[in-house]
Formats: structure tokens, C-alpha cells, sequence
């Protein structure tokens, strides 16, 4: 923060609730203000007032109690404008033009009037005497139960409080929108989409998947990569590799740089794949695999979608062979 804060000494001019926040231009114009608005606001203000922050800075005292006097007075535009009923209530007061915050002019009461001093006009009229049938209603067996006063949160705890509620609001909107939203729209798209054509031309689709997946050379990649990993080159041997490289792009072969790959003359080294190919997902081992089949979501519905297809493939067979 600078000598003069401009967002501290705006707080404390204010006079409502509405004008704290930035809200509205002028109170004359007051309206509802939807929550979300309100939350967004007082989440930038609340980052730039902090105490906090003024300590940090190292600021004079004086300076240090006008932050905390601003952010106090923020944390209580905000609770009260937060909780709809509390909002309409102080709406009601502020275009009446009585708000907590708003000094109303002086207002001089009246004098009473003089007593009379002349007789009086209208006659006496005597009281009756009380009645013995009327009675009085019986006393209340308990006195009602006297409500403690809420105690009011300090503005730190206002704070703390907001941020749970952001990180609560957080977590859920990425709940509502992950991963398994995203399965589930593409699923659903493809049985919306999916005739009994359809279904045949994905199942074979998926085949030739999973068909080129292993004829892509999986295994040998697997067996240069922990040949690699066993045995790391030189720096010499990198270099000559390098210059065998270049020159067999450009055409020209050269006896003086060429030499056998290190690689290519060791014995090649076993290496098991392990693999869901109803998912077309890679495993370092088995247990983790038997976790996969057992616990996943995923390899569930496939594997229902799979057995769903062999009834509508084993219904069509029934349907086309001619009874004998």
C-alpha cells in the first residue's frame, strides 16, 4: 500500500452498505443486488484492505487502524447484503432514507399545549364499578424462554468463513464437471447416436483399433527404451551417432564415420506388455491391472457395452439363420 490509500479512505466516506461495495452509483437508486455480485466484490475489496497487507508493509499506526476501521466496516456491508432477507430488510431503510450508517437531520418536537383554565365544556362521566363476573386471564404457567443475543463475527472471521465457502464452491463446480460428466456425455451421445449399423460399424472400429495399438510396435519400443535404460551411451558415442544420422539423410555414406549401433548388436531383452485392450490402457504390472478390472468405472461400462453388443449381434444371427 502507498502513504494514501484511496480504496481505505473511499470505505470510510461511505455511508451505506450499497456504496461500500461499489454497487450502486448513488442510494436514491438502491435496488436488490443478487448475491453473486456481492460475493465478487467483496472478494477484490476484502484482497485490497486487509489488515494484513498493511502490516506487511510496515505502516504508521494510524494508517494501520484506518485499514482495520475499513475492513471492518466492508465485512459488515458484506454479511448484511449476502443473506437476501438481511439485504431486502436494510433495502427497505435505505430508500426510506433510514440507514444505520446515514446521519438524519435534528427534528424539533413540538410544545405541548397549554392546560385548559375555564370550566369544562363536556360533563364528568363516573367510572362503573368493577365487575365481580368479569375475569382475569389466568398467568402463563412458564415465562417464555428469553433468546441470548447472536454474538457478532469479527471481520476475520468473516473472511476465514468466505473462503471455506469458495473453496467449497470450487470443489463441487469441479466435481459437477469432471471427468466423469465428460464419460458420461460422450456415452450417452453414442447411444443416442447408435442404430444397429452403427453399432456394427463401432464394434469394428474398435477392433481395428485395437489392432493397430499392437501392431504399432509396442514391443519394440519397450526393448529399445530398457536397453537404453540399462546401458546409458558416452558422450563419443552419442557424437558418432549423431554423424551417422545426418549423413544417411543426405544420401552420402561415409567409412570413416560408420559404425555398428551399440544397441542393435546386443541380444534383445523380454519384455512383457501388460494391457486392458477393452479399455486400451498400458500397466506397469499385474496387480495394478486386476485393480484396473476390478475397481474402474471406466473398464465396467465398457466391459456392459460389450456384452450388451454380443446380445444384439447373437439376436441379429437368430434373426437372419431360416428356421429348418
Amino acid at each position: 500500500m502507498g502513504e494514501d490509500d484511496p480504496a481505505v479512505a473511499r470505505i470510510l466516506r461511505c455511508s451505506d452498505h450499497y456504496e461500500v461495495l461499489q454497487l450502486l452509483p448513488a442510494p436514491q437508486h438502491a435496488v436488490f443486488v443478487d448475491v453473486k455480485q456481492v460475493r465478487r466484490r467483496y472478494k477484490e475489496l476484502a484482497i485490497q484492505v486487509h489488515p494484513d497487507k498493511s502490516k506487511s508493509s510496515g505502516m504508521l499506526v494510524q494508517r494501520l487502524m484506518d485499514a482495520e476501521a475499513a475492513f471492518k466496516r466492508l465485512s459488515e456491508a458484506y454479511e448484511c447484503l449476502v443473506d437476501e432477507a438481511s439485504q431486502r430488510k436494510y433495502l427497505s431503510t435505505v430508500r426510506t432514507g433510514r440507514a444505520p450508517h446515514a446521519r438524519a437531520p435534528p427534528q424539533h418536537k413540538r410544545p405541548p399545549p397549554p392546560p385548559p383554565t375555564g370550566p369544562s365544556v363536556y360533563p364528568r362521566k363516573r367510572k362503573k364499578p368493577p365487575q365481580q363476573n368479569e375475569r382475569k386471564p389466568p398467568p402463563p404457567p412458564f415465562p417464555p424462554p428469553q433468546r441470548e443475543p447472536r454474538r457478532q463475527r469479527t471481520p476475520e472471521e468473516i473472511w476465514c468463513a468466505f473462503q471455506e465457502e469458495e473453496e467449497r464452491l470450487a470443489s463441487e463446480e469441479f466435481h459437477a464437471k469432471g471427468f466423469e460428466r465428460t464419460y458420461a456425455a460422450s456415452s450417452s451421445s453414442q447411444r443416442a447416436g447408435g442404430t444397429e449399423t452403427g453399432n456394427e460399424n463401432s464394434s469394428s472400429m474398435d477392433v481395428e483399433m485395437q489392432e493397430t495399438i499392437l501392431n504399432s510396435g509396442l514391443d519394440e519400443k519397450a526393448r529399445r527404451w530398457a536397453t537404453w535404460r540399462q546401458s546409458p551411451k558416452t558422450p563419443a558415442e552419442e557424437t558418432t551417432e549423431n554423424a551417422e544420422a545426418s549423413s544417411s539423410a543426405s544420401g552420402v555414406k561415409s567409412s570413416a564415420n560408420h559404425k555398428i549401433d551399440p544397441v542393435d548388436a546386443r541380444t534383445p531383452t523380454a519384455v512383457e506388455l501388460i494391457c486392458c485392450l477393452l479399455c486400451q490402457r498400458k500397466f506397469p504390472t499385474h496387480d495394478a491391472l486386476g485393480r484396473h478390472n476390478a475397481f474402474s468405472k471406466l473398464h465396467a461400462a465398457n466391459l456392459q457395452q460389450q456384452q450388451q453388443q454380443q446380445q444384439q449381434q447373437e439376436q441379429q444371427q437368430q434373426e437372419t439363420t431360416p428356421i429348418s
